[in-house]
């Protein structure tokens, strides 16, 4: 099996930011968080970093 990882960072409000999580975890596609650190900047203003990976037997990440 490949791992692949990718690591997103992300500034917005709290809500926004939830949101787009959930919308995340409803794509087709399979992967496992790995961390998540949420920091509030100055209120509103947070930022996210989360890291995920996948498994796959191929070692290609992305195909075109």
């Amino acid at each position: 099996l490949y791992k692949h990882g990718v690591r997103l960072t992300l500034a917005g409000r709290y809500f926004s930011l939830r949101d787009y999580l959930k919308q995340l975890e409803q794509l087709d596609w399979t992967f496992f968080w790995h961390s998540f650190d949420y920091q509030l900047i100055e209120y509103p203003k947070s930022q996210l970093t989360i890291e995920l990976y996948s498994l796959s037997t191929r070692k290609e990440f992305v195909g075109v």
